[in-house]
């Protein structure tokens, strides 16, 4: 129908745009950007001008590439254009389902987190105490061992005297 010929022209026009700025920042034509690359050209008008056409501003950059990147260090052109689409767009089912599991792992390691900062103060409040009664043993020892040096000192005397 004449509704689906028209979002096809549409989706069609947005891959091209998308395409587009992909191919005006691979500066070495590899196909493939890096976080430098992509950094780099963005300062470039032209760059910059298609840019800002999708809403994005340069300090935006860093935290857009590590949307976009999927860890290996490169974007190649379908991961650039299928995660500006997705940017762009509203989010489906599925990446809400993805980001609420990996909300959840994060919970999770910030229970255990919490769990492990606890025992960890528990450790050092049992370590401070032991640290005070090895500060009253040895201002004891030290308190007898005045009181020896004196009784020597005194019987010294004495065994001198007779």
């Amino acid at each position: 129908s004449e509704l689906a010929a028209r979002v096809a022209q549409r989706q069609a026009e947005e891959f091209e745009e998308l395409s587009s700025i992909f191919k005006a920042m691979d500066e070495d034509g590899s196909g493939k950007l890096s976080r430098e690359e992509m950094l780099s050209q963005s300062t470039k008008r032209k760059v910059r001008q298609k840019l800002r056409a999708l809403d994005v501003l340069p300090k935006d950059l860093e935290q857009l590439w590590d949307i976009l990147d999927d860890g290996d260090g490169e974007l190649t052109a379908e991961e650039f254009t299928g995660g500006m689409k997705r940017l762009r767009g509203e989010a489906k089912s599925k990446d809400m389902l993805r980001l609420y599991r990996e909300l959840e792992m994060l919970e999770g390691s910030i229970v255990v987190m919490t769990d492990d900062i606890l025992a960890s103060q528990d450790k050092m409040t049992n370590v401070r105490l032991h640290l005070q009664r090895t500060k009253m043993d040895i201002t004891a020892l030290q308190r007898t061992l005045a009181r020896a040096k004196e009784a020597m000192k005194a019987a010294a005397m004495t065994q001198a005297v007779a």
